[in-house]
C-alpha cells in the first residue's frame, strides 16, 4: 500500500477536541447541519412502505463509523473525497442508505472516512484537521444528545431506534506492520480497540428510552484487498481475536434486559456467505480478488472498469453498492427479528438467497438503484458543513 493511502486509512483526530471545545466555549468553526430530504421513491421491491406519515415520527439509524459509511461527512467537511453523490466510497448508495429507506427511517451519520476506533492506540497523523475517531463520535453524539443547542427531533430517542457501530479495521490497517516488527503487542492492541468498542457500546446501551445497539465484527480482514492481505497470519489472527473479545463481552452482559438491547452483526459470516459461489452467481458477480478501481478513494478516477457491478469490490478495501444493498437487507432482517424476540437469528445460505430475491438486489447498480428516481435523501450527516 502507497504511503498516501495508509495515511488516509489511519485516524488524524487531534483536532477534534479542539473543534469541539471551541464550539462549546462559542468559538470556533460552526459545524452545520442539513436538512433531512424526503425521497421519492418508486420501486416496489425496493422499499417497505412509508410507516410514518410525519417524518418526526420516523424511528432513527444513527450510525458510527468509516469510509465504509460514510455518506458525506468527510466530503462535506473537505470537499472532496468518495467516487459517487459527493462522498460515498463506492458506486452507489451505502448499507445504511438501503437499510433506513427499507424500513423507512431516518438516517443520522456521524460516520467519518478514515477514521480509527481509538486514536490513542492507533497512530494519528496530522493531516486534516478534523477527523473523529469511532469513540469520539459516539462522545460527540452523547454530549450533543445532552446538549441544550441540538435538534430535538434528532437527539430524543424514540422507540425502535438503532445506533450501529460499524468498523473495518481501519485501526489494523494501520498498525499491522508495528504488530509484525513486534514494536507493539497484538494482544495488548486489538484488547485495547475491542474493549474501546465494548465501553462505547455501553454508554449507547445506557441512553435514556430504550436505544438498540448493533455492532459489527469484523469481516475476515485476511482475504480482504488492503494492506491486511500482505500480512494474513496477523490479519487472521487479531480479526478472529477482536470479534472473540466482542463475543465474550455479549455473553458476559447482564442482566438480560442489558443483552437484550444488544445484537453482534456477524459481519465475519456475511463475507464468508456472500462469497460462496451459488451466492456471488445469484448476484451476478464475477470478480471477487479484482477490484474495479485501482486508484484511492480521495481521488475520482477518469473512468472505472468497463463492469462495475459484477466485482465484489468497488476498491481496494470498499465493496461495490450491490453488496451494501445486501448488508442493508441482511441488517435489517435481523434487527426485525431481534425486536421480535428472535435472537438467534442466523444468515445462512438459503436465508441470503431469500434476500436477494425479496429485494431484487441483483438489479442493483449505481443507476438503477432505491435512489434512482428520487434525491439521496433522509440522509442527516452529522459533521457537513457544505449547505
Amino acid at each position: 500500500m502507497r504511503l498516501f493511502e495508509s495515511v488516509f486509512l489511519c485516524s488524524v483526530a487531534l483536532a477534534v477536541i479542539n473543534v469541539v471545545i471551541a464550539q462549546t466555549l462559542g468559538s470556533g468553526p460552526v459545524i452545520k447541519r442539513p436538512q433531512s430530504l424526503e425521497p421519492k421513491l418508486d420501486r416496489s421491491k425496493q422499499l417497505v412502505k412509508y410507516r410514518y406519515k410525519d417524518p418526526k415520527e420516523r424511528p432513527k439509524i444513527i450510525v458510527f463509523g468509516d469510509s465504509v459509511s460514510d455518506t458525506g461527512n468527510f466530503y462535506g467537511m473537505y470537499q472532496f473525497g468518495g467516487y459517487w453523490n459527493d462522498g460515498h466510497f463506492t458506486n452507489g448508495p451505502i448499507w445504511s442508505e438501503y437499510y433506513s429507506t427499507l424500513v423507512d427511517y431516518q438516517l443520522v451519520n456521524y460516520a467519518f472516512a478514515g477514521a480509527v476506533i481509538n486514536d490513542s492506540l492507533s497512530d494519528p497523523i496530522p493531516i486534516w484537521d478534523f477527523l473523529p475517531s469511532v469513540q469520539q463520535q459516539i462522545d460527540i453524539y452523547i454530549n450533543e444528545k445532552n446538549g441544550p443547542k441540538v435538534s430535538t427531533d434528532i437527539t430524543t430517542t424514540k422507540d425502535l431506534d438503532v445506533a450501529i457501530i460499524a468498523t473495518a479495521c481501519n485501526d489494523l490497517f494501520r498498525m499491522i506492520r508495528k504488530i509484525e516488527k513486534g514494536i507493539i503487542d497484538q494482544t495488548e492492541f486489538i484488547t485495547g480497540i475491542a474493549n474501546t468498542i465494548t465501553t462505547q457500546a455501553e454508554l449507547l446501551i445506557s441512553d435514556p428510552g430504550g436505544l438498540m445497539v448493533v455492532i459489527w465484527n469484523w469481516m475476515p480482514t485476511e482475504l480482504t484487498m488492503s494492506e491486511t492481505h500482505k500480512h494474513y497470519q496477523i490479519a487472521k489472527t487479531s480479526t478472529n481475536m477482536f470479534n472473540q473479545i466482542l463475543n465474550s463481552w455479549y455473553q458476559s452482559l447482564s442482566p438480560p434486559s442489558k443483552k437484550a438491547n444488544v445484537i453482534i452483526a456477524d459481519l465475519w459470516n456475511f463475507y464468508h456467505k456472500v462469497t460462496n459461489p451459488r451466492i456471488l452467481n445469484a448476484l451476478g458477480i464475477d470478480f471477487v480478488d479484482e477490484k474495479c478501481l485501482y486508484t484511492f478513494g480521495i481521488h475520482i478516477p477518469a473512468e472505472s472498469c468497463a463492469e462495475p457491478d459484477k466485482h465484489l469490490f468497488y476498491d481496494y478495501a470498499h465493496f461495490s453498492t450491490k453488496i451494501h444493498q445486501v448488508i442493508g437487507a441482511y441488517l435489517v432482517n435481523l434487527v426485525k427479528k431481534n425486536q421480535l424476540g428472535n435472537d438467534d437469528y442466523e444468515l445462512t445460505e438459503l436465508e441470503l438467497l431469500r434476500i436477494i430475491e425479496e429485494f431484487d438486489i441483483a438489479a442493483i447498480n449505481s443507476t438503477h438503484n432505491i435512489f434512482s428516481n428520487s434525491d439521496p435523501g433522509r440522509v442527516f450527516n452529522a459533521f457537513s458543513s457544505h449547505i
